[in-house]
């Protein structure tokens, strides 16, 4: 089920609990894959009533599918308030030669299309609280946000320029509840 789908079905499940419409919550919802047939069978299913749940009416939020690439957004700065990345950072990854650049950029252009305020959410296999998921935040998500920044400050970093915006990142790990386990330990 796509995750599009999911939560417009929970703002239209909230809609019918409260007074609130979905539509006043959220403005848009739009899902984005590199795959034309993936997005295709996407727009389909929900054309076809099978991605959501729900009742449709004229006031129910629909997804917004479109095929892109993560790496390169054709939205304006600051655009959405939540941008919610799940998996595509962990198939690039596979890419030994060119994954974690393309994963700076990924990262990069979220930061920018983010509006002010706004929040990022990943979701990856890797595991933050051990040595290698420590080494992928820093050296993907940390760089890029660092690149983002340096790209709206005109490649510098501030030196006390009263010019010189500031942005704020807060970076929460959760998950890796129990054991660390090392993916390369030699079984016993």
């Amino acid at each position: 089920v796509p995750l599009g789908s999911d939560l417009v079905d929970d703002l239209i499940s909230m809609q019918s609990k409260s007074s609130k419409l979905a539509k006043s919550v959220v403005k848009e919802v739009t899902c984005i894959d590199y795959s034309e047939t993936v997005v295709q069978n996407l727009i389909r299913e929900q054309k076809g009533g099978g991605g959501s749940k729900c009742k449709k009416s004229s006031n129910t939020l629909e997804v917004k599918y479109e095929i892109l690439d993560a790496r390169k957004l054709p939205y304006d700065a600051n655009s959405y308030d939540l941008i919610f990345e799940k998996g595509t950072m962990d198939a690039m990854l596979s890419d030994a030669s060119e994954g974690v650049e393309n994963c700076i950029q990924i990262v990069c252009e979220m930061a920018r299309v983010c509006s002010l305020g706004g929040s990022i959410m990943i979701v990856s296999h890797l595991n933050a609280n051990d040595p290698k998921g420590m080494g992928w935040l820093r050296d993907v998500v940390i760089r890029g946000l660092e690149r983002e920044f340096q790209l709206r400050n005109g490649a510098k970093m501030p030196s006390g320029d009263d010019d010189a915006k500031e942005f704020v990142w807060f970076i929460s790990v959760n998950g890796g509840e129990g054991d660390v386990v090392d993916d390369e330990a030699e079984e016993l």
